[in-house]
């Protein structure tokens, strides 16, 4: 019984150290993407559109891959700027983003306590209200995109 109970809080020891072992948070891309600077962009752009050189030369001269070279002649062609932006388009503006977050740090004064799906929830619907394009799940549980408020 006794060589049981020894075994037993060995084990209770081991899987304390093995449980609370947490991976550390700094995360560094090992990938190619966004791997170009926003100046060199913008004069592999002015070359194309200025200096009439070639896409596959301005790209390979200043460092840019050239689909996105491609992709920014496009939109420097119809008037907008060239800006480097990665990832997805974003739901809300910095102004609506600040305006949902005034509201909701009034009910957390208010003493809603408001959990994550609370938040999510009050997400979806602002943006049901003010007719904004969302990419967020149209379920009768409303339930939004969990990556939203990390």
């Amino acid at each position: 019984m006794l060589i049981w109970i020894n075994l037993f809080i060995i084990k209770l020891n081991y899987t304390k150290y093995v449980y609370n072992y947490q991976m550390p948070r700094t995360y560094k891309s090992k990938g190619l993407r966004g791997n170009w600077r926003l100046e060199d962009l913008q004069k592999a752009v002015r070359c194309v559109l200025m200096y009439k050189m070639s896409e596959k030369s301005a790209a390979k001269t200043h460092g840019v891959p050239r689909q996105t070279l491609r992709r920014h002649l496009e939109r420097a062609r119809t008037g907008f700027g060239v800006q480097k932006v990665l990832g997805r388009p974003k739901t809300l503006t910095a102004e609506q983003e600040d305006e949902l977050v005034e509201v909701l740090i009034d009910m957390e004064k208010r003493l809603f306590g408001l959990t994550r799906l609370d938040v999510r929830r009050l997400a979806y619907r602002y943006c049901e209200a003010n007719k904004i394009s969302h990419t967020f799940n149209r379920t009768e549980d409303v339930q939004v995109m969990i990556g939203w408020t990390r």
